[in-house]
């Protein structure tokens, strides 16, 4: 079982953050590992999603994130597939000042088969930061885009 932690500062509000983090139909066309991604069921506080990932091999898993909350996004697993024991974690926003957030991404993940732990911590650690970056621009993009004037 692995656990990583990784955050990053956005220029952002915190609304805005948790509405691109919670955009699952776009994280194909944000994240260049996420090869397919589906709402599954969407419920008062509630989204079942399935991801298909390109990480060492492809990987298809389920997660149930919680809404209900407005500085965080944690999820489950509900289907790992063959591949994939356990995943929970959580996107924790805290404010730094006010336009700055700091976003913080928490995962522990464990496998039904064994992989050596140093090949998971390798990949985590080279996407995990490049996840957060791209969210970022993502993020910054939506904020400064102006809508056009209209007569």
């Amino acid at each position: 079982m692995l656990t990583i932690c990784k955050s990053i500062p956005i220029e952002s509000n915190m609304s805005k953050i948790k509405s691109v983090l919670c955009d699952f139909n776009k994280y194909s066309t944000i994240q260049e590992y996420v090869t397919h991604c589906q709402i599954i069921s969407t419920s008062e506080h509630k989204q079942i999603v399935s991801f298909e990932v390109d990480m060492f091999q492809t990987v298809s898993y389920t997660l149930e994130f919680d809404l209900s909350f407005p500085d965080q996004i944690p999820w489950i697993l509900l289907d790992g597939g063959e591949l994939i024991k356990s995943n929970h974690g959580h996107w924790q926003i805290s404010e730094l000042e006010p336009d700055l957030m700091d976003v913080e991404y928490n995962m522990t993940i464990d496998f039904n088969s064994w992989i050596p732990d140093s090949m998971i911590q390798t990949v985590l650690d080279e996407k995990v930061p490049d996840m957060l970056q791209t969210f970022k621009v993502a993020i910054e993009k939506e904020l400064n885009t102006v809508s056009p004037v209209r007569n």
